[in-house]
């Protein structure tokens, strides 16, 4: 293996398990960002819901991983096609993730867990408080 070859397979993201799409080259690179705080920007429909969610999902085999994502109103969660409505897209040929309606919870095989929240006012974030994440969307 050259030392080039070496370079690209490190620089592959560990791809999430249950996600039907093949990432961009853009979501490649957002897939692989370790950084606190990411910035992904671009048009309506380039990609970057997905890459939430695939990002979201990498690590979705680990026993206690726990990921929350936040859109700014219920509506914006869970409309056709919108982040939730994909990802319960996504998971539904998956029999062993569970799906609780009522919390917005997906629980994966592993006890990895994938929530899904909204914060519309200032007093929306005490919803949350206390509780934890290795990763915020």
């Amino acid at each position: 293996m050259t030392d080039w070859q070496k370079v690209l397979e490190y620089l592959e993201p560990k791809m999430p398990l249950f996600v039907p799409e093949e990432p961009s080259i853009n979501q490649r690179v957002f897939l692989r960002t370790y950084g606190i705080e990411a910035l992904f920007g671009g048009a309506a429909g380039g990609g970057k819901s997905s890459a939430l969610l695939m990002a979201a999902m990498q690590y979705v085999d680990v026993p206690g991983y726990s990921a929350i994502l936040f859109r700014r109103t219920f509506a914006d969660l869970s409309l056709p096609g919108a982040l939730m409505d994909r990802f319960r897209t996504w998971i539904a040929p998956n029999d062993d993730i569970h799906w609780n309606n009522n919390s917005f919870i997906a629980t994966f095989p592993s006890g990895a867990r994938i929530s899904f929240g909204y914060l519309n006012n200032q007093s929306d974030y005490l919803r949350y408080k206390g509780s934890e994440f290795q990763f915020i969307g």
